[in-house]
């Protein structure tokens, strides 16, 4: 992948408040894809999705108040 792909990825991620992970995640899919050992409408698609979906915190999720 370019250096300057995973660069924005990782500001991306940290410009929407996600952790770290997120930004790996996302990068390492995207290296999935350019390569071509993955497809965008496979099972596999589906499956990063869910992870992703799972890992990405919206709005009032974002905001840690110590309460858990």
């Amino acid at each position: 992948m370019d250096e300057k792909i995973g660069e924005a990825i990782n500001v991306a991620a940290t410009n929407a408040s996600q952790e770290p992970d997120v930004a790996r995640k996302i990068a390492k899919w995207f290296e999935a894809v350019a390569s071509g050992s993955e497809g965008l409408g496979d099972d596999e698609a589906f499956r990063h999705l869910e992870v992703l979906y799972n890992d990405i915190r919206y709005g009032d999720d974002q905001e840690d108040d110590g309460d858990v």
